[in-house]
């Protein structure tokens, strides 16, 4: 009943239809991994960011880069802002409305300074002609956050406004000509607010959440089952057109 399946038309589709099922597998079996790797790092960002540790026993501004132990690592750090050195950090939102990070070197000896992201700011204040609404505070501190690695070079040309730095990234070297100081490779996330309700508001945490793989693993693996699945439907319903139909009833004999 079945016979015509072999013809080269149906092997053709069996073939087709097997590549599909097969490839379909494969992405949901490549978002398993991707939760996975997500897991791993999520485990490693939580060791590394148990403890807080003096900056200085991670890496120090000799260092061209940030070694692959340090980021998300929890560190201190203590130094005096210099806010003359300020530099807005573009293109980055907040609960969907558009804004700033404020970038300020934390000068921890001479000529040495560590790069301090406070946090966001909306867009509105910014831009405002001077930066008194999110102002460092005045003398030492001691700033606890998360050391995170430097991001590459932007493809935004940095401008100065109004006697501010705009820049599209935080790449370090390029930042370091800029402010004429040695900086740590990396910059520290500020974790616990300068003033508390007031900006720069903080950032969030890492996400330490799975994301929406698992959810997408299935989605694959059911499109997989569905192509499978539709293929045997077909077959079977074109081996029932093809069947004979039965005999009719026979007439009695005269």
């Amino acid at each position: 009943m079945y016979r015509f399946a072999l013809r080269p038309r149906w092997l053709i589709g069996h073939v087709v239809v097997l590549a599909l099922v097969v490839g379909l597998a494969s992405l949901g079996l490549w978002q398993l991994r991707r939760m996975d790797e997500r897991r791993d790092a999520n485990a490693l960002v939580q060791e590394r960011s148990a403890t807080t540790v003096p900056l200085d026993q991670v890496v120090s501004p000799a260092e061209p880069t940030l070694p692959d132990t340090a980021p998300f690592r929890r560190v201190t750090v203590r130094g005096v802002y210099d806010p003359s050195q300020e530099t807005l950090l573009r293109f980055r939102t907040r609960d969907g409305l558009p804004g700033y990070e404020v970038l300020t070197p934390l000068l921890v000896a001479d000529g040495t300074a560590a790069l301090i992201d406070r946090g966001w700011v909306p867009m509105s204040v910014g831009d405002e002609p001077t930066a008194a609404a999110y102002a460092p505070p005045d003398g030492e501190v001691t700033v606890t956050g998360l050391l995170l690695a430097g991001e590459g070079p932007s493809r935004f040309r940095p401008e100065s406004r109004d006697g501010r730095l705009v820049i599209g990234a935080v790449h370090v070297p390029s930042l370091e000509e800029r402010l004429g100081y040695d900086l740590y490779p990396g910059f520290v996330q500020l974790q616990e607010p300068d003033d508390p309700g007031r900006f720069p508001a903080p950032l969030a945490e890492p996400d330490l959440g799975s994301g929406p793989h698992l959810s997408y693993a299935l989605q694959w693996f059911s499109f997989s089952a569905i192509a499978l699945v539709g293929w045997v439907l077909l077959i079977r319903s074109s081996a029932r057109r093809r069947r004979p139909p039965p005999p009719g009833p026979t007439s009695p004999a005269r």
